[in-house]
């Protein structure tokens, strides 16, 4: 790993905390192939159980076969019970479709926000760094920055505290806005 250069304003602890060889083999796991995929054998991706929170569906799953094994045996030993409920099909049979087609489209429009928000959300992103680097880009040519920068300049020292103060007040607006946005 090469080394990185540091200001004299930066403490030993920030150092440390950004060498930190844990928190930089977390920021490599990051980066790793969460899942891969054969974009030719989409039947592997549906029945690949990594990645999938199996405790969440495991239970309903299980909660319906047991409810469905319980009607099966219900209409199997009592007609009386089958004939009571037949009537009650022809009815539910007739809003099945209608019923479906809602289910389908207001899934369809869920999925269509949830997207939305997500190129939203990049955007603010996007905006954030944009603006971030512009307002670096601007202090530093109105400065007139150039090779023979002197550290003991206690006003250049100031005013690239306030770029990177700056910096990191906007870059943390996205993160604030989604943890606001974020349901509790």
């Amino acid at each position: 790993m090469s080394e990185i250069s540091f200001k004299e304003n930066v403490s030993t602890h920030d150092r440390e905390a950004i060498l930190d060889s844990l928190r930089i083999e977390a920021f490599k796991k990051c980066d790793a192939d969460v899942l891969y995929y054969d974009p030719a054998n989409f039947i592997q991706v549906i029945f690949q159980l990594k990645g999938r929170n199996m405790r969440l569906i495991a239970m309903p799953l299980l909660l319906s076969l047991l409810w469905g094994i319980l009607w099966c045996i219900l209409f199997q030993y009592d007609d009386s019970l089958r004939d009571a409920l037949e009537p009650i099909e022809d009815l539910v049979s007739q809003l099945l479709i209608p019923v479906s087609f809602l289910l389908v489209f207001r899934l369809g429009r869920a999925a269509i926000r949830f997207w939305d928000a997500r190129a939203a959300m990049g955007r603010l992103v996007e905006g954030c760094r944009v603006l971030s680097s512009s307002a670096v880009v601007q202090c530093y040519m109105t400065k007139g920055y150039d090779d023979s920068f002197d550290e003991n300049d206690i006003d250049a020292v100031e005013e690239d505290e306030l770029a990177d103060l700056f910096a990191c007040w906007v870059c943390a607006v996205p993160i604030a806005v989604k943890n606001f946005l974020r349901p509790i």
